[in-house]
């Protein structure tokens, strides 16, 4: 017989906050509140900047507060010095008896007090925390061991980025366990040190019911954009991590061969990115921007619609643990183009479901945008072939909830 579980999913930030990890639990909590009793407890964070400045974007604290049937309680970020060293103090005396975690970890956040006592107060079955390094993912983890109850991460490694080589990594070797999302994030991890019996591979999903037929009408409507145009779409952090810039860099070149092209970019923008497209000057126009302030979240009419009228979709990032926006173009049927990163190369193949390029590497992207506007039928074979793989490979996040359950029904009858 089936165990109904009581779970508490632990992020750093959650929705309206948009980032890959906040829709992963958003998704995984949603389908599992069907059978088990779903609690998210996370900070008051709506950006990253939140997290250490108090200046950043905040979200009201609600009482009673649920989102599409979850019970969501958000807790204040402490910001002041001796706050955060008090809560470092208490959080990790037991945690890190080595000292791998460093003051240079401590720039990440979030620490909040509130939190912690708000996990204390609970006495669920299981705890599942996301992502490193942030300091969430140890008040959760000193709770656990506190109340001895299992504790699983996801922690989303991107294995080029500088921050994933601290050594405060090791410390993930005290979880129950760890959900990795491709083979390249658990080779990363056992290079590491962490134990490989401790590793579950686990992808990430799409709703492709949701993608696959969507209309493009209210996307044409909303953004003015001609019919005739051939739409290069990007999904992400306006930043260098995602390729934002690198993509900013290689509009002239693009249009100068193909003028039909149109660049839609929807996410957050930096500072970097808002002063290139301030130097683009008269190549603006080629580009149609979009910010979470303009939707109403992950699956909202414009991006859909985005997703379907687009010829492809870039995201040339510089690291990725797995790359959600892929599967969501692949469920529009899209070919994508990325990063030739190991996680890329682990999630698809070269020329038969998009193309790789070289990081940061304009020309290089520039060309491979060229080449799939310029082949429409090949264009076609990857994005259809891209499509096959999603049915084919079953992912989906059901896929990923009913095996993400399976994990948590392990460890509770441990």
């Amino acid at each position: 017989m089936a165990m109904t579980m009581k779970l508490i999913h632990v992020p750093p930030r959650y929705f309206p906050a948009i980032s890959g990890a906040e829709f992963y639990f958003m998704r995984l909590s949603e389908l599992l509140n069907d059978k088990h009793d779903v609690e998210v407890h996370t900070t008051n964070a709506l950006d990253f900047r939140a997290f250490h400045d108090p200046k950043g974007k905040v979200i009201k604290i609600k009482e009673g507060e649920e989102i599409h049937g979850v019970k969501v309680f958000r807790n204040l970020i402490n910001h002041e010095p001796l706050e955060i060293l008090e809560e470092f103090h208490i959080v990790m005396k037991e945690i890190d008896e080595d000292g791998s975690f460093t003051l240079n970890d401590l720039e990440y956040g979030p620490f909040s007090s509130d939190l912690r006592q708000s996990l204390q107060c609970k006495e669920p079955d299981l705890v599942h925390v996301t992502f490193y390094p942030y300091f969430n993912i140890y008040v959760a983890l000193h709770t656990c061991m506190e109340k001895s109850i299992p504790c699983v991460i996801t922690p989303f490694i991107h294995g080029e980025n500088p921050r994933y080589k601290h050594p405060s990594i090791s410390l993930l070797q005290k979880f129950s366990k760890i959900l990795a999302c491709s083979p390249s994030e658990k080779k990363f991890l056992i290079r590491r040190g962490i134990e490989p019996s401790k590793i579950h591979e686990i992808t990430m999903g799409v709703d492709l019911h949701q993608i696959k037929d969507y209309g493009t009408s209210k996307f044409y409507q909303a953004s003015r954009i001609p019919r005739e145009k051939l739409i290069v779409l990007f999904i992400g952090y306006k930043n260098y991590e995602k390729g934002a810039i690198t993509i900013l860099k290689a509009i002239p070149r693009v249009v100068k061969r193909i003028p039909q092209a149109h660049f839609v970019m929807i996410g957050p923008p930096t500072k970097q990115y808002k002063i290139l497209m301030h130097q683009l000057e008269g190549y603006s126009k080629y580009v149609t921007n979009y910010t979470p302030d303009n939707l109403s979240g992950y699956l909202d009419p414009i991006k859909l619609g985005a997703l379907r009228a687009c010829k492809v979709l870039a995201m040339p990032s510089r690291s990725e643990a797995y790359g959600i926006a892929y599967l969501e173009a692949w469920a529009a049927g899209k070919p994508v183009i990325s990063s030739n990163i190991p996680a890329m190369r682990d999630l698809f193949t070269d020329g038969i479901h998009g193309r790789q390029v070289k990081f940061d590497h304009p020309k290089r992207l520039a060309d491979a945008i060229i080449d799939v506007l310029s082949h429409e039928e090949k264009a076609r074979q990857m994005g259809n072939e891209g499509f096959r793989k999603v049915k084919q490979e079953n992912l989906t996040w059901k896929n990923v909830a009913k095996q993400v359950e399976g994990i948590y029904t392990q460890l509770a009858r441990a």
